[in-house]
């Protein structure tokens, strides 16, 4: 079993977004993973990576029941995967 502490100083955030579509000619919510330190740098640019729940979920299936926060947090700590941004949409 692997375990890795995350410093309780990290401060990633969830964020939930709304934006209309002109092409469904609706409003579309997604949920939107931001890593730690992501607001002090406006230059930095982020790899982003779209995680589809499937058809019969929401975007709020990997934040609610995958663990997608803590699993990211512990994996950047780790050095597993580079800091990045994730998208979760509808």
């Amino acid at each position: 079993m692997l375990c890795i502490a995350v410093p309780l100083t990290a401060q990633s955030r969830i964020e939930t977004i709304t934006l209309h579509s002109k092409l469904l000619n609706a409003d579309k919510t997604c949920t939107v993973y931001l890593p730690d330190g992501y607001d002090s740098d406006t230059t930095r640019r982020y790899p982003i990576l779209y995680l589809l729940h499937g058809a019969s979920d929401t975007h709020t299936a990997w934040t609610g029941k995958g663990n997608m926060r803590q699993i990211t947090d512990e994996a950047i700590a780790a050095g597993t995967v580079s800091y990045t941004h994730l998208t979760l949409p509808t």
